[in-house]
């Protein structure tokens, strides 16, 4: 089993824990990096899709999923190298 990871972070002014493995940590972190955007930035944006039938953690685990799959399927395409994040939060919204 993976252990699980916890890290205290910041939404909107509270602190909160999340818990995720090493590996979505990092895809998590790699995924800011690439967009050039703060984990606590991108974290505060994810947290407004949070609904009652959901939690923090399972939409970063949901959104770094829909990034990774979107960032692969558009690697075919000589066009585009990165997933539209606009793209991605409409799905995140549709999700309420």
């Amino acid at each position: 089993m993976i252990p699980l990871v916890r890290r205290v972070i910041r939404v909107n002014e509270s602190k909160t824990s999340v818990r995720l493995s090493s590996f979505e940590w990092q895809a998590f972190d790699d995924l800011c990096a690439k967009e050039h955007i703060s984990r606590t930035s991108l974290i505060n944006l994810l947290a407004k899709a949070v609904t009652e039938y959901q939690n923090l953690t399972a939409v970063i685990r949901i959104f770094t999923l829909i990034y990774y799959v979107a960032l692969s399927s558009d690697s075919s395409k000589a066009k585009r190298r990165t997933p539209d994040l606009s793209n991605i939060f409409n799905i995140i919204g549709q999700m309420r």
